[in-house]
């Protein structure tokens, strides 16, 4: 994974800046999976449906995240591959608290 990315997200998951939210990359009362964490020091926009939205979205095809994952393009140019992803939303959604999951990020991406 890229390297500064990486740093600047493990950061963010510890600033306390993020309310932690499951099974969406942004909830409407803006809470945030880790990945949505990602998406957003990615400088991502959201659109009402707290979708991840990168470039410009009105091109076609535009890079829209699903709810719980980034967008496979973007992964790839960030060296994130998906079963890493899943593990991720998987230790988001079942409980385990930002710290734990940026130390695990840390030690495993």
């Amino acid at each position: 994974m890229d390297h500064e990315i990486k740093a600047k997200w493990i950061e963010a998951l510890r600033s306390g800046k993020y309310k932690q939210g499951r099974e969406k990359l942004r909830t409407d009362d803006d809470k945030f999976c880790c990945l949505g964490v990602l998406c957003d020091v990615l400088g991502t926009r959201w659109d009402y449906n707290g979708y991840a939205i990168f470039g410009d979205p009105h091109a076609l095809p535009n890079l829209r995240a699903s709810y719980e994952r980034v967008p496979t393009e973007k992964a790839e140019e960030i060296g994130l591959r998906y079963e890493d992803q899943r593990t991720l939303w998987e230790m988001n959604d079942s409980g385990k608290r930002f710290t734990t999951i940026a130390k695990f990020i840390e030690k495993n991406l």
